[in-house]
């Protein structure tokens, strides 16, 4: 295991969307969007054009 790394425990429902929300706020940490939803590689950018189109 590399240092500085963790394991988590996604099984309760709680811990996994606390999970998510962290994995898709790593590029706007970065500066590479200015919200999750808008860079073009992650999973939020999915789950909002999902959205969308179901409204």
């Amino acid at each position: 295991m590399r240092s500085g790394s963790r394991d988590f425990l996604t099984s309760a429902s709680g811990t996994a969307k606390a999970f998510c929300k962290y994995i898709d706020e790593n590029p706007v940490k970065a500066g590479l969007a200015d919200k999750p939803e808008n860079y073009p590689y992650g999973s939020a950018y999915f789950r909002a054009r999902k959205k969308a189109l179901r409204a």
